[in-house]
This record gives C-alpha cells, structure tokens and sequence, in this order.
C-alpha cells in the first residue's frame, strides 16, 4: 500500500519577489526536507500501477487547497514552487481580458481545424483514465486531447548532424490544419512573452540559460514557425496544450533537472488542481494562475475536472537541448560507421538499414530516450516534412515528450491530406 508523507513547514509570512511589471507578494512556506532529497543522484521513478496512483488521489483529496500565491522552498533555501495567483493577467493591469479573448478565440480554431490528438494509452500519466475520461467528454460533445508543439530531439533517428527537430503536431498535413496551427502560435505568442518575462524575474540565472539556447536556435533559423519573436525575453522551446486532460502521478524525468516549468490553465472550471505529491501541498489553480516548478524531481499530479472545461498549457525546454547528448553508441555492421545515443536508436538503425528484424525491444516499440518520452516510429522511406540536414523529414520518425508528449506511436493517416512543408 502506498504512503505518503506530510513534511513540516514553517510559514515565513507574506513577501515581495520581482522585478518591474513582474511581481507578485507571496506567502513563503519552508519545508523540513533538504534540497538533496529532489535533486541528489539518479532522479527515482514514480509508480504507475493502478494502486498507486488511486492512492495518490485519495491522498490528494485530503489536502487543503491553498488559494493565495505560495513560494515552497527546501530548508536550505532552495526554491521548488512558484505558484502566483493570477499571475498570467496581472502584468497587463486592465487590458488583460482582451489578450485572454485572443487566446481562447484562437484555441477554439484550432479545436476546430484540427482535434488535440488522443493516442494517449502507452503513456503512463494518461493510460488509467483514457477511455473513461475520452468517453465521458465525447458524451458532453466537448474535445479531449494533447498537442505537443516543441522543437526537440527524438528518440531514435539519428540525423547528420544529429539535430533537434519539430514535433509531429506542430506539422500537421491538413491545409486547413496548418492554418489554424498558425493562428493559434501568433495569437498566443503574449503568453510566451508574458512567462519568460515572470522567468527573468523570478530565476535570471537560470532564465540565461534558456534565453541564450532560445536565441542562438532562432538565429540559426532552426526553430521555423515555432519562433515566437526576437523580444528580450523568450525563452522556451517546447508547449503542450492540454484539453480537459488531466495527469497522474509522475516526474517529467527529459526536463531540466535544475530548470523551471510552467503551467497554467484556462477556461472555467472546478476540480484540477494541481498537487505535489512528495510536499503532500495542492494549489487551486484557476484561470491565469501559473506554477512554475522543477517538474523533474517533483511528483505531481492534477485531479480530475469536476465541471466546465479546463484548458491546460505547460511550457518548457529539455535537457537535452540545453545540454545536447553525444551519440556513442556505434554501429558494428560492417562498413556502417552510424551512432546513437541510445541502445533503442541502434536497434532501430539496424532494423532498418540492415534488416534486422530482431532488433526490437520485447514490446515491439523502440526503447525511450527518456521516461515520459512519446515516440512515433518510421516504417518506409517516404520523405515528407523538411529537415535540416538533407531538407526532409521522414514523417513519423519524431519523438513526443509531454503530458506534457504523452502516448504511442503515431499512425499513418492521423492527418488528413496529402503532407507538404510548413515553408510553403
């Protein structure tokens, strides 16, 4: 039976943190628990059989919500949780409600144009709950899905010069698709804007980080339509939209391990709050409230929605692109001088350069780059999508990593419509 832990925390009263238009008066919680036990060696695994995650909830109901905007520390000092009460409107004192109808208008196009994909049942923060939570939603005729919009790597393709590469989602095939596509990232770039600049005022060391990886790829103009602007701010390089989803119990493991994630939701609704399991703490998030957390060491979670409908939107950056892997695992067919960074790339290079049709994992999929790590596997040679190496990229051969890439292999004929470049 699972069991959960109540640390100890001291209130430190309310104070002031920010700088500029980006800040907020928060009340400081210190935990009785060492700064070690998240971020010391190996980052441990969370369960995810049905058990433990039904306890997990029922741990989860127990807890107060807490209202106000809260900043969690370790008893060393060491900041864990932003959580800031209407933190997405505040900066924009009396106008904020006309950026927020821009969100939602372009968010309903792209429900419209193109449905949040669904193929959630290999990944663990989704599989418990898919059929039910889809079922229960299609009744209601509302939508229920994730996008993953990210410039990433994948999981197993190695490119020439082994390159990150846009998601499957931010390259739909449909005209019609792709349009609304379009319109959702312009219309929602203030959102962007808006958390990198709470980043910089909240972390700017770490924000540096980001901002200078940020830069440097759209200056080598690798990051196409997922550039969101040359302002003094961006940041982030990955964005999930989840719509009337909700997660259990995991660790975003591809995460920066030292690195902040934020996460807010949208329209009006009751039930998912967020919780952090480990801090035994849940934050009624609503509307325009963002978390910032370390989504790496942190077991969270979000309960279910209870009414309305909750549009969730997680943004971040992995580790690997901050700090790129070097593929050392090479191929020992003769003359082959091909290399991984995994023992699942390899399999599947052998696999498909070398017929080698015992080179798959016992479950028929290839081995994950990371824990959360959504993939879609490349079956043929037929080159659809541009890449940066040779100009194409074979479509399906991409690596979804969120629950923020979330689920299984994607299909042919998910989208509609004969593939083309998103540069036309």
């Amino acid at each position: 039976m699972a069991s959960f832990t109540r640390p100890t925390y001291t209130d430190q009263g309310i104070q002031r943190f920010g700088s500029g238009i980006f800040w907020s008066k928060y009340r400081v919680l210190k935990a009785d628990m060492h700064s070690d036990f998240f971020f010391k060696g190996t980052t441990k695994k969370v369960p995810s059989d049905e058990a433990y995650i039904e306890a997990a909830h029922q741990f989860a109901e127990t807890l107060p919500a807490i209202d106000e905007s809260t900043l969690v520390r370790t008893s060393d000092g060491v900041d864990l949780i932003w959580f800031t009460k209407r933190g997405m409107f505040s900066p924009y004192g009396g106008v904020w409600n006309i950026f927020y109808s821009l969100s939602m208008a372009a968010i309903l196009l792209l429900l419209q144009f193109f449905p949040p994909p669904v193929k959630l049942s290999k990944d663990k923060r989704h599989r418990n709950h898919l059929k039910k939570q889809k079922s229960s939603w299609n009744a209601k005729g509302c939508q229920y899905g994730v996008y993953h919009f990210a410039y990433w790597y994948m999981k197993f393709h190695n490119n020439a010069n082994w390159s990150p590469l846009i998601s499957v989602d931010a390259r739909p095939a449909a005209k019609e698709a792709r349009c609304a596509l379009f319109e959702y990232i312009s219309e929602t770039t203030w959102e962007h804007r808006l958390i990198s600049g709470w980043f910089k005022a909240l972390d700017p060391n770490k924000w540096k980080e980001y901002h200078s990886c940020y830069q440097r790829l759209r200056r080598e103009g690798k990051l196409r339509h997922l550039d969101l602007g040359a302002d003094d701010w961006g940041c982030f390089l990955g964005h999930a939209l989840l719509i009337n989803t909700y997660v259990d119990p995991h660790k975003d493991s591809g995460d920066v391990k030292w690195g902040w994630v934020f996460t807010y939701p949208w329209m009006d609704f009751e039930g998912g709050d967020a919780v952090y399991l480990d801090l035994a703490l849940r934050f009624k998030q609503r509307a325009g409230d963002f978390i910032m957390s370390r989504s790496c060491v942190l077991n969270h979670m979000t309960m279910p929605i209870t009414a309305g409908q909750r549009w969730g939107s997680t943004w971040f950056t992995k580790a690997n692109i901050l700090e790129p892997p070097i593929p050392n695992i090479f191929c020992d067919e003769p003359g082959c001088s091909a290399s991984y960074i995994t023992q699942g790339g390899l399999r599947w290079h052998k696999r498909k350069y070398h017929n080698d049709d015992h080179a798959v994992d016992d479950d028929g999929m290839l081995a994950q780059q990371g824990e959360d790590a959504e993939f879609a596997e490349a079956d043929g040679d037929d080159e659809k999508f541009p890449r940066e190496d040779d100009g194409m990229i074979p479509e399906g051969e991409e690596a979804e990593d969120r629950g923020e890439g979330e689920g299984e292999r994607k299909e042919e004929g998910d989208f509609d419509g004969d593939a083309k470049m998103l540069d036309e």
